[in-house]
């Protein structure tokens, strides 16, 4: 059977799968300062992880919802888009020290951002 192809509008479809990974299309530009691209969802939790196909998975986005923009993950975008949350922001400043910077990962290959920013979120609503 020969293979098929389908082609649909740019940036109508949110997401697809390939080879058991969920990519989600962004539209990139000045805001993340990267081309349009798919990036690859790494972590769904408290926030969503990316890595950028475009950019050999190295860079690490985030956006705080599933169709939020995405970010670069950096301290500077952290402190725009967590303003009201100032303990998050102290505690990314001191995970940012550390070699692999705002990328650290756990022993499971989890990134302590997101762990970070789960629990601060679930104290604040307990």
């Amino acid at each position: 059977m020969p293979d098929t192809s389908f082609e649909f509008p740019r940036g109508s479809i949110y997401a697809y799968t390939e080879c058991g990974n969920l990519l989600r299309y962004y539209e990139g530009g000045t805001q993340l300062n990267a081309q349009e691209d798919f990036y690859k969802v790494e972590e769904s939790g408290s926030l969503i992880i990316y890595s950028s196909v475009f950019i050999s998975w190295r860079e690490i986005f985030y956006s705080t919802g599933p169709t939020s923009p995405i970010h670069r993950l950096t301290l500077q975008n952290l402190k725009k888009d967590f303003k009201d949350h100032p303990e998050f922001i102290a505690a990314a400043k001191k995970l940012k020290k550390q070699p692999d910077g705002l990328a650290t990962r756990d022993k499971t290959g989890g990134l302590l951002i997101n762990k970070l920013y789960h629990s601060l979120e679930n104290n604040n609503h307990d």
